[in-house]
């Protein structure tokens, strides 16, 4: 019995366009639900950061709280003003993720999006891509 089978499929994948997808609601299942049962713990990204301050480290732990819900932390308000203090160093996408979790509007002046937890503005940066696309 062959494992692999060598037979030549036609299947067609169902390709949905941007705006299908988004009226759909397709999308919704990456939005981030507020369990802080299933965060978990950036002690260790803290810890680092504290005795390694750079970009690397910040955004290390940036990354963590972002992913983990931890807007609210000392430490991570530390690392995205850190970030922000040397945006000359920094990638535009970290310079939007510290803006992002210290609740600043980001500028997105290189044209690039982060999918945010924020419910409201979510909903209005895809009404605004629908009216672009329209």
């Amino acid at each position: 019995m062959e494992i692999f089978e060598n037979k030549k499929r036609n299947v067609l994948p169902n390709w949905r366009n941007y705006t299908n997808t988004i009226l759909s609601n397709e999308l919704n299942s990456f939005l981030i639900i507020n369990d802080e049962n299933n965060s978990l713990s950036i002690e260790a990204y803290i810890e680092s950061f504290k005795h390694n301050k750079s970009i690397a480290f910040a955004g290390e732990l940036l990354s963590a709280a972002f992913v983990n819900n931890y807007k609210e932390n000392k430490y991570v308000k530390d690392a995205a003003n850190y970030i922000l203090n040397n945006k000359d160093k920094s990638t535009p996408i970290l310079v939007d993720l510290a803006e992002i979790l210290i609740g600043k509007e980001t500028n997105n002046n290189q044209g690039i999006s982060i999918i945010i937890t924020d419910k409201d503005r979510l909903k209005k940066q895809i009404s605004t891509s629908i009216n672009k696309i329209k």
